[in-house]
């Protein structure tokens, strides 16, 4: 191999801020863990709640009354 890798002095290949956070963190995701923060509810099951209400796409592809049990 005649480059060196960037950690032994090569050149980077990769420029810098092109690797971004994945998945991105959205304004609704912060909103629903403060919510869950705010609730004081941090362990233990919870009946209805922040689960029904933020259940995801598993409660919403079956249409249950709650989400699945994991």
């Amino acid at each position: 191999m005649a480059s060196k890798l960037a950690l032994d002095g090569g050149s980077k290949v990769v420029p810098d801020g092109s690797i971004k956070s994945w998945p991105p963190i959205t304004q609704a995701d912060k909103d629903a863990v403060c919510a869950v923060l705010d609730s004081g509810h941090l362990h233990g099951r919870v009946r209805g709640g922040h689960q029904q209400r933020h259940g995801g796409p598993a409660y919403e592809h079956d249409g249950s009354r709650r989400a699945p049990r994991r």
